[in-house]
């Protein structure tokens, strides 16, 4: 999903133009510092949910039900900005006769 997201913000071909090309380089870059950071965030609040869990209750059951439920949920919850990211960039509603 993150990387959806990073091409449909994004819509570029990642081709080098010449070898060494330091733009395509900086981009990748930074898509790629951006999606660690989404995956550091997302992930940490994850653990500590699941921290939280097992710490009230001691029990590794709650604490794998927790953490399934919060993937899921963070599944669920990316789906509406990539439909959302999509209409916008959707090729089949660019009007061509202006």
């Amino acid at each position: 999903g993150i990387e959806n997201i990073n091409f449909l913000i994004f819509p570029s071909a990642q081709i080098m133009k010449t070898p060494g090309d330091m733009s395509m380089m900086g981009r990748t870059m930074v898509l790629f510092f951006i999606k660690f950071f989404i995956m550091l965030v997302t992930f940490g609040a994850i653990a500590v949910l699941g921290a939280i869990a097992y710490f009230t209750t001691y029990s590794w059951l709650v604490l794998f039900i927790v953490v399934w439920l919060a993937l899921v949920g963070e599944a669920i919850a990316i789906v509406p900005v990539i439909a959302k990211l999509f209409d916008r960039l959707d090729p089949a509603s660019i009007d061509l006769s202006q």
